[in-house]
């Protein structure tokens, strides 16, 4: 595996005056108040109309925050957060991590074997403490459903990436489906590990690296 990917390692205020109340404050010809103009356009400019900051909350969810950040440290258990368009950052030591988004970034350190990651046009970070090889019957499950169209400035495609990491010493063999209308599809592992990893980054990146354990102690925190 290659070297670690710097990305997971990583107000403006207006004021106007007015002389006459009764002038149009936004200098054009009608009376209208242009900041209500685009209030029904999607605010992530992707295809769709929809709300992006609203999260799909259901009775099972254990947190759920339509567009706050949502951070989580030193958990041991189950994680479960939906998120609308605010980020999830979590530090834990947990068997079992289910995070879903609708534009927020999603982070993840410190799993130990069951992993599901859904967004629709967010990142998406994951790190694992435990070797893979060393993990019995887990599986990762990394999705970024939709990401926005068109290019960056650079004329590449611009899409939201995954970076996933484990520990230094770990053994995995990747397979990516290439597909021609895609600039990236689905991936997955060997069907017969006892951890098996599979996902999809439709535009976007996928990294995956390893990271040296610390010099003293567990690389799980908590």
């Amino acid at each position: 595996m290659g070297g670690v990917n710097p990305l997971f390692l990583s107000s403006t205020i207006s004021q106007a005056e007015a002389k006459d109340k009764d002038k149009d404050k936004d200098k054009d010809k009608d009376k209208d108040k242009d900041k209500d103009k685009d209030k029904d356009k999607d605010k992530d400019k992707d295809k769709d109309k929809d709300e992006d900051k609203e999260a799909n909350c259901d009775n099972n969810t254990g947190i759920c925050s339509h567009q706050a950040t949502v951070t989580v440290v030193g958990m041991k258990n189950h994680v479960n957060v939906r998120s609308g368009s605010g980020a999830v950052l979590l530090d834990v030591t947990s068997p079992k991590v289910d995070l879903e988004s609708k534009s927020g970034d999603l982070t993840g350190r410190g799993l130990t074997k069951e992993g599901r990651f859904f967004t629709r046009i967010g990142n998406v970070r994951v790190k694992y403490c435990v070797k893979p090889q060393n993990i019995s019957g887990g599986e990762l499950d990394v999705q970024i459903l939709d990401s926005p169209s068109g290019v960056d400035s650079d004329g590449d495609a611009n899409g939201s990436d995954a970076d996933i990491q484990f520990l230094k010493g770990s053994t995995m063999k990747i397979q990516i489906q290439n597909d021609p209308l895609k600039f990236k599809s689905d991936f997955s592992n060997c069907p017969s590990c006892s951890f098996k990893v599979k996902g999809k980054v439709l535009l976007g990146n996928l990294f995956i690296s390893e990271f040296l354990p610390p010099e003293t102690g567990s690389a799980c925190l908590y």
